[in-house]
Order: C-alpha cells, then structure tokens, then sequence
C-alpha cells in the first residue's frame, strides 16, 4: 500500500486530527493487529476504518481493563515513559491465600521474567 508524507521545512505534517479512544478489554483477548492463532483481538472491537489506531501499551491475554488507543505517536510514547510516572492501578486475583511472604512479595517488588517490577505505593486491600 502506498502513502503519501507531507513535509513543511522538514517537519511532518499529520492529515489525521488526533484520536483518543478507551477500550474495556476482556479477558482472553489479545493485544495485536492480527494473531497467527486465530485468537480474537482488541481490533475485532473496533470498526474497520479505525484499524489505523494503535494500542498504547499491552494488557495480556488473561488481564482484562482499560486499554487506551491513538494515532498520536508521540502522546503514547510520554505517556508510556517511566519518567513520565503515569499513576498506574492493577487488581491482581491469585489462585491461592495470600500469606505474609507473598503480601511482603507483592509490596516490595517482584521478579518476572529475569526482570524486576519494582513496588507500588500502595497498600494492598484484602479480596472481594
């Protein structure tokens, strides 16, 4: 497919005003343009003509909430900047009861696939 750039003094010019969409993702949807599984994706939740939207980071297939969409590039990027210190909420559900290592665990940070994710500051609240 063919596009067209347009430049003034060396600066792009976007022909698409900025969009900003939210979506619910539900569980056991995948956050891609198209899945080599068959698995449905966050784009069967949208129209055709707005496939153009790009998902501003990824919420897994199990995970389920917010999911934000734009065509403003640059937008996303600050907004997924960690110097940026966008206030992030996640409710994790665990299979088992939480004993006081794994609350300890929680609250100080854990390790995920050979990386860190560092702790949060808050509190966490006993289950639903």
């Amino acid at each position: 497919m063919a596009t067209d750039r347009i430049e003034v003094d060396g600066a792009r010019v976007d022909s698409r005003p900025k969009s900003y969409w939210m979506l619910n993702k539900p569980r056991g949807v995948v956050t891609t343009t198209s899945d080599e599984k068959g698995r449905r994706t966050v784009y069967d939740f949208l129209n055709p003509d707005q496939r153009w939207l790009a998902p501003v980071g990824r919420l897994d297939k199990a995970s389920e909430g917010l999911l934000l969409f734009t065509n403003d590039s640059e937008w996303a990027a600050q907004l997924l900047a960690p110097e940026s210190h966008v206030e992030k909420t996640y409710h994790v559900q665990v299979g088992i009861i939480a004993d006081r290592t794994l609350v300890d665990a929680l609250v100080n940070g854990v390790g995920v696939d050979g990386g860190e994710i560092p702790p949060g500051d808050s509190t966490p609240t006993e289950p639903r």
